[in-house]
């Protein structure tokens, strides 16, 4: 009898130990979730209550970087739902930087000084003078991130008061 007795304890001290290592694991992915969700309203400002789905790769690195010092980078990956690959992809490109940079400046600068008058396809025009290559397309696309609209002149009204 008393050897049945002790079996049954040490076997409910074994499950009582799996059910608390258990416990602390999921107590330590859930305060990595609430980091993440912490560290990607703050860094991203976007909407309160912000959950990890909605988020682009992009957003995912930064915040996986921000909280790499704390938690391996694995269980960070799996928590956001980002690949290896996406994360050092993403993370490369933001280390290498705006590749259009000085590019935004003469933009910006040739559109001011022609009294914010030209579009898109004079602009091109000009930076193709100016030995500048790029597409229409990326042009547009720099004018709408610097905020560069040309001011269009409105029509009067008929008034036959005139």
């Amino acid at each position: 009898m008393r050897k049945l007795k002790a079996a049954s304890e040490t076997e409910d001290i074994d499950k009582l130990r799996n059910e608390r290592d258990r416990l602390r694991q999921e107590i330590q992915q859930l305060q990595m979730e609430h980091d993440i969700l912490k560290k990607a309203d703050e860094m991203i400002k976007k909407d309160p209550g912000t959950s990890a789905g909605p988020l682009t790769n992009r957003e995912k690195t930064k915040v996986a970087d921000a909280l790499r010092e704390t938690y391996p980078l694995s269980a960070l990956l799996s928590t956001l739902g980002l690949a290896r690959s996406s994360y050092f992809y993403h993370r490369a490109a933001l280390q290498a930087g705006d590749k259009h940079a000085v590019v935004r400046v003469t933009l910006a600068g040739l559109f001011h000084t022609n009294y914010r008058c030209y579009s898109y396809r004079r602009l091109h025009a000009m930076l193709r003078h100016e030995g500048v290559r790029l597409s229409e397309k990326v042009v547009r696309r720099l004018m709408s991130e610097e905020t560069l609209v040309v001011s269009k002149a409105r029509r009067r009204r008929y008034s036959s008061y005139c």
